[in-house]
């Protein structure tokens, strides 16, 4: 289960540097820019089917997070919501908002708690280090896109 959790957090970190190419390009890439979004939106569907169909993270979630199964609806709900906002690239800026919100808190509540990944899951001490720093590549990559991608709106 651990090369899945790897796979997810660099399949996110991918989304995040092509965004990052196409918004600070000479010439803009409207291309380059629908990738990463879809990239992104794939991402965050990986990690919503991580935090509800594999056992260790499903436990790990509610051991660390008050609310129990109510509040891993909740983050599925909102993490579900950006990643078809992602999808279909309307609302970025307010949806990267909301994903910011719920990704640091599942990263601060679940992922930094290192001795719970190490001691009881087994994982390896350098392994959980480089998820943290993962998930903090992709939290400052939604704060990028708060900062310098406009919400994109459908006009009829």
């Amino acid at each position: 289960m651990l090369q899945i959790r790897i796979a997810s957090r660099h399949v996110g970190c991918v989304g995040i540097f092509l965004l990052f190419s196409s918004v600070f390009e000479n010439l803009p890439s409207k291309q380059l820019q629908k990738l990463g979004e879809t990239v992104v939106g794939v991402f965050l569907m990986a990690f919503v089917y991580i935090l509800n169909n594999i056992p260790e993270d499903r436990q790990a979630f509610l051991s660390h997070v008050p609310g129990g199964d109510w509040s891993r609806y909740f983050f599925t709900l909102v993490l579900t919501a950006g990643a078809i906002s992602f999808f279909s690239g309307h609302f970025l800026r307010d949806m990267s908002i909301s994903v910011i919100i719920t990704f640091g808190i599942l990263t601060i509540l679940v992922d930094c708690d290192i001795h719970f990944w190490v001691e009881t899951k087994g994982m390896l001490f350098w392994n959980q280090v480089r998820l943290i720093i993962d998930d903090l590549c992709i939290l400052l990559g939604f704060s990028m896109i708060v900062v310098r991608i406009d919400n994109r709106i459908k006009v009829e």
